[in-house]
């Protein structure tokens, strides 16, 4: 299966999907893309991706089977923060509303730049002990690089928009991530007297390592005097306007590492037609420890080395009581918890371990909804209906310094219609 598509904004994107059977019990996939693209409505901002994602699997009809993949795409776009923002500020009672070009690009073409790339090698492997009974083993391993200088219009400076001028302020994250995790599954369907069950459980393993150093990018400063390569016009950006400024790596940086051990246990009893239940139970043990230079909390502008650690240790559940009074509808009641321990968002180099010297805890999230779902016209129309209540225990949010803290539980109280 190929296709190309082409469109507006030199839009050109081509596909290929192939599949092969190369011998007994064995067959081939290949998925290639190229995508080209400016941005509709956007001046100087464009997309450039390609990927590459084979596939082999051996066994396929046998109760033994292998299925080696693999996973790349880079990506090279001019990344784009939209236009400025009004300055709102109460201390600046004679501000002007900001009216721009919505096609406006405050940023720089010869400065900068978005990058990435993914590469992941998935290994599964499954074998059938009998007909109810299948043991599986997954195994992922990962690595993605993220590189770019963005700007940031104006950055909420003050002064330049009166004077029609936009500080072209830089952003400039690079990390890499390497990673794997492993996962083993056994499932198995069994009855219990009448009562039928649909049972998963496994263990899951993880690792995940990433470095994290933003660039040192030379620039005028907050504020505008001129028209220049750091300030741009405010109604007429010049986004090819030249820039000889100096990009260094930066004297900051973060190593995060996460390490992750989980076992579950998932079931679907089936007691007849009309009611089934479903039972869930999953330990986690989350480690995160994090170090490298940067600002030191609660020390003002001073930086240092610093060595940060986090430990979670939680349980989660869910059950689910489902009733279908018809064959094409049903009423259902879930209940179910869920946790965000810190250092979750390691894999994005994130700070909120390195940075902060308090103990904070996990979020601990309890979610309870009831509701019903309805087919009609031979699953043609569907009709769906909920209420719910979420509450979060040691919610997590930054204080003003930027630090992040517990504050305490939040509560989220709501309804859901659909058709």
């Amino acid at each position: 299966d190929a296709s190309f598509t082409y469109g507006s904004d030199q839009t050109r994107r081509y596909t290929l999907d192939a599949t092969r059977r190369l011998g007994d019990n064995v067959a081939g996939r290949l998925n290639l893309l190229k995508h080209e693209a400016n941005v509709a409505g956007r001046d100087g901002v464009d997309v450039s991706r390609w990927g590459v994602a084979p596939t082999v699997t051996f066994g396929f009809d046998t109760p033994t089977r292998a299925t080696l993949s693999y996973y790349h795409l880079e990506t090279d776009d001019v990344p784009d923060y939209g236009i400025p923002l009004t300055d709102a500020t109460p201390a600046n009672p004679n501000r002007v509303p900001v009216s721009v070009d919505r096609d406006n690009f405050y940023g720089l073409s010869h400065r900068d730049y978005g990058e990435s790339t993914t590469d992941a090698g998935p290994i599964k492997l499954e074998h059938d002990l009998n007909d109810n009974l299948t043991l599986s083993n997954t195994t992922r391993v990962v690595r993605t690089t993220l590189d770019y200088i963005v700007t940031t219009p104006n950055d909420s400076a003050t002064g330049n928009l009166e004077q029609g001028l936009v500080w072209r302020s830089p952003k400039s994250p690079s990390s890499t991530s390497e990673g794997w995790v492993n996962q083993t599954d056994l499932s198995a369907r069994f009855d219990t007297g009448s009562v039928e069950h649909t049972l998963i459980t496994g263990v899951e393993i993880s690792d995940q390592d990433t470095h994290n150093r933003p660039y040192t990018i030379s620039n005028s400063g907050r504020s505008c005097t001129a028209v220049g390569p750091d300030c741009a016009d405010l109604g007429n950006p010049d986004y090819n306007a030249p820039w000889n400024g100096t990009i260094e790596d930066s004297d900051v940086y973060t190593d995060t590492d996460t390490k992750t051990l989980a076992a579950y246990v998932f079931d679907t009893l089936k007691f007849n037609e009309q009611w089934s239940l479903n039972l869930g139970l999953r330990y986690d043990d989350y480690e995160t420890t994090s170090s490298g230079y940067g600002p030191l909390a609660g020390r003002g502008s001073a930086s240092g080395d610093f060595d940060r650690e986090s430990n979670s240790h939680f349980w989660n559940y869910q059950t689910g009581l489902v009733f279908n009074p018809l064959p094409n509808g049903s009423i259902y009641v879930a209940w179910s918890a869920s946790s965000n321990p810190v250092g979750e968002s390691s894999g994005e180099g994130s700070s909120n371990v390195a940075y902060n010297t308090l103990n904070l805890e996990a979020e601990r999230n309890r979610n309870v909804e009831i509701g019903t779902k309805w087919e009609f016209f031979d699953d043609r129309l569907g009709v769906d209906a909920a209420v719910f209540k979420t509450e979060k225990k040691n919610a997590r949010v930054n204080d003003a310094t930027g630090l992040p803290m517990n504050i305490g539980e939040t509560e989220v109280t709501g309804f859901e219609l659909s058709v």
